[in-house]
């Protein structure tokens, strides 16, 4: 049989094989310290007692328990078991080793004298070798046990039998197999650790066994080429030697070779190579153009991290638990309204939603079906109803255990999937359970035909994502109301140019705070309204306050209120204005856009309202200290503040350059886009007999001669009255011309220049054609 071509990083996986092969079975050394005594078994021995003879069955992690099982342990044993770790995670493909790496570190670390990995040995951990399956994951204390008492009952051999098994594959292979597992965690799970079996076979002879940890595939394989086999044998490695020298001749040799497409069409019954061969070419480009991680990986991982911190608040059941499951379900994964029911269980009902998670989320070795099922017991049908809407929820939930190992699942997003391989269709009716592990076993086949075609998929996220691109499930124009083609479709609503709209989004996601100034009936509230509207459409929320002279600081940020207290005695308590409701809203719901709109902001004392809020306007990432609760506070990012200035109010003065600096500001008037043509293209989609009312306006507007001061359209854009020369008659006696006399007041010459006969009398300015 051919040596093994190594590909994708794999020569560092095998290198560190052969380092633990000579540091620990022909040697009593260490891997992660050469020349110290680790390996042997007086400290093997101890490790038994402590960890295999003394299982917790708790439901606690499987790093808690650990550190429980080993406390006061001499520092050999933390290194022992820490270098067990590592061996066991050698054969796991991973995107990075940063996860295995934390786990192994938090062992050595609970030693007097830590030790550290050797760099040589972090660059191992990350290319792997195969994808186990979750079995492999589920049953870690098991697959560990067998590491243990393999290397155990090897030392009781002499050095020379030692050698012969180091130097005769099937000699190693019969004792390997041959291991009887007596500590009390193994003894009545004698094959749950196969995997691992299979896994040590390849790593200390990766040129007589296949890098395959399936059994049930060598099995296959060796059932449907047994025409191959010229030496009768029941070995089903020794079956795949003779099948591979056989199929050498006619086949590309090198790593994964039963996994080629053409070889695997043959032995797997479920297996349509053209179409994987296609959807594994649509994969491979998409990973070679660089935007995987950034638009794929890296927010699912973020996630993910969030939720693995709210996992331990709800274990711990400290306070402040549900404010980090809330902002760790936001974003794109779980629909706005199922996370907005979700949100409102956690509210209502925190024992009841604290007990669900503590049995999705505790310990480390139950099996995702115990903790699927569990969950779903205790999940109400009116907080999540359909199997498909509640497999998504609690798929993004158990990104909280291991985000790599449970991506997200979306049962359209799949089932696309399996169609395009010819993979197939969970069963009708299916539960939560057997949805997503139908899922995670399709994911598993994804990156084992990558691999057969040269293109490695480090893990289930990845291959999640890549399926997620693929299928192009992840519309970003559906769920982000800021992309172009959301704020076009709103533009287009307010009969907008959207490159305008487009300016004004731009300027929020640059600054977080803009002001809409120009004159009355411009639209700027209404405009403020709808775009703060069109964020809570898409999973957010907004607030609107206005300033008047009389408002303060304690109303609008935080401050004391009076109260009656038991006994009806007068008191006062601390009361959060809107702003820190808002803010603790976006902190809460980091992926959703927020909006605060102050109406008329220039009529209040806006140096006074603001306060220490002027410094957080421009310093988002800093925090400072509020006057009254002594608290630290900072504005999330994805706060935003549209604030709306009148150009004609004489207090427009005492808007100060400190806040002109903090703003972007957009002017509204009726001369220049987007107001400017505004009432005639309104008028020609709602009442088009009533477009002449744009010369009137047009006419006005010309005698003013003032764009601060124009008339703006918002007077005649009503929807409730067809705009009749009645109607049009009382807007203007009774809102229009007020609002000129204060403009002309002690000029009555210049008002009778603005009476509706006068201007309707004028056929040349009424019957202009009217500007678009």
């Amino acid at each position: 049989m051919g040596t093994r071509i190594m590909t994708g990083g794999t020569e560092k996986v095998y290198s560190a094989a052969e380092m633990w092969v000579e540091a620990a079975l022909r040697t009593d050394g260490s891997l992660f310290t050469p020349g110290e005594q680790i390996w042997t078994s007086r400290w093997l021995g101890e490790l038994h007692r402590r960890f295999l003879d003394n299982p917790d069955e708790s439901k606690a992690s499987f790093l808690d328990k650990l550190q429980r099982q080993l406390e006061g342990s001499p520092p050999e044993v933390y290194q022992l078991i820490g270098e067990v770790l590592y061996i066991h995670f050698l054969i796991v493909t991973t995107s990075n080793s940063a996860d295995e790496r934390q786990r192994i570190d938090t062992v050595l670390r609970w030693s007097q004298t830590p030790v550290e990995i050797p760099p040589k040995l972090v660059a191992a951990i990350t290319p792997g070798i195969a994808t186990p399956g979750t079995g492999f994951h589920m049953y870690r204390p098991f697959q560990v046990g067998l590491l243990i008492e393999f290397v155990e009952q090897w030392k009781e051999q002499d050095p020379g039998e030692r050698e012969r098994l180091l130097n005769e594959p099937w000699a190693f292979k019969e004792f390997l197999m041959g291991v009887r597992l007596h500590s009390r965690l193994l003894r009545d799970n004698q094959n749950t650790p196969r995997i691992q079996r299979q896994a040590l076979l390849h790593l200390t002879y990766p040129d007589a066994f296949e890098a395959i940890v399936n059994l049930d595939h060598k099995e296959k394989i060796a059932k449907t080429f047994e025409a191959s086999i010229t030496e009768a044998t029941e070995d089903v490695d020794q079956k795949l030697e003779q099948i591979r020298t056989a199929l050498e001749a006619q086949y590309v040799s090198g790593d994964h070779f039963f996994y080629q497409p053409e070889i695997r069409a043959q032995w797997d019954d479920q297996y349509n190579p053209d179409l994987w061969g296609d959807f594994v070419i649509r994969a491979r480009a998409y990973a070679n153009s660089g935007r995987l991680a950034s638009e794929e990986i890296d927010y699912k991982l973020e996630i993910g991290g969030k939720l693995a911190e709210a996992r331990q608040s709800v274990l711990a059941d400290v306070e402040g638990w549900g404010s980090k499951v809330k902002a760790g379900i936001a974003g794109n994964l779980i629909h706005p309204i199922e996370q907005s029911k979700f949100r409102t269980w956690v509210d209502k009902s925190p024992d009841d939603v604290l007990l669900a998670l503590q049995a999705m989320w505790v310990g480390d070795d139950a099996s995702m079906d115990e903790r699927v099922r569990d969950f779903s017991e205790l999940l109400p049908r009116s907080v999540s109803s359909g199997a498909g809407t509640r497999t998504t929820l609690m798929s993004v939930l158990l990104m909280g255990m291991a985000a790599e190992q449970y991506p997200p699942f979306r049962i359209t997003l799949f089932d696309e999937a399996y169609r395009r391989t010819g993979y197939p269709l969970p069963e009708s009716g299916a539960n939560e359970v057997s949805l997503y592990d139908h899922a995670l076993n399709f994911l598993d086949r994804f990156v084992e035909e990558a691999l057969a075609r040269e293109l490695t998929i480090h893990n289930r996220l990845e291959a999640q994502s890549l399926v997620w691109a693929i299928l192009q499930a992840r519309d970003e124009s559906s769920q982000d109301p800021w992309s172009n083609h959301k704020v076009a479709e709103l533009a287009e609503d307010l009969l907008w140019a959207s490159d305008y709209l487009q300016k004004i989004i731009e300027g929020l996601k640059d600054k977080g705070q803009v002001i809409f100034q120009g004159p009355p009936g411009t639209g700027k509230t209404y405009v403020a309204k709808r775009i703060a509207e069109w964020c809570k459409k898409y999973g957010g929320d907004f607030q609107i306050v206005q300033f008047h002279p009389s408002y303060s600081y304690e109303n609008f940020v935080e401050g004391f209120r009076p109260i009656l207290t038991e006994g009806s005695h007068a008191g006062f308590t601390l009361t959060n204005g809107p702003l820190r409701r808002i803010a603790k809203q976006a902190a809460d719901n980091p992926d959703a856009t927020f909006i605060l709109v102050i109406d008329e902001i220039n009529r209040g004392n806006v140096a006074k309202v603001l306060g220490e809020l002027y410094f957080l306007l421009e310093y988002r990432d800093e925090e400072i200290t509020l006057q009254y609760s002594g608290e630290g506070f900072s504005l999330p990012k994805n706060l935003w503040f549209i604030a709306t200035m009148n150009t004609t109010d004489r207090s427009i003065a005492l808007v100060d350059a400190a806040l002109r600096r903090r703003f972007y500001f957009f002017g509204f008037f009726p001369d220049e886009a987007p107001i400017q043509g505004l009432l005639d293209r309104w008028l020609d989609k709602y009442d088009p007999s009533a477009k002449w009312v744009t010369g009137l306006v047009d006419s006005a507007n010309k005698e003013l001669g003032d764009r601060h001061l124009g008339i703006g359209p918002s007077h005649f854009m009503k929807r409730d009255t067809p705009l009749d020369e009645r109607r049009v008659r009382f807007i203007w006696e009774q809102a229009v011309i007020p609002y000129i006399e204060e403009q002309c007041f002690g000029d009555e010459e210049k008002l009778k220049q603005f009476g509706f006969e006068r201007l309707m009398g004028n056929p040349e300015e009424v019957q202009a054609e009217p500007s678009v």
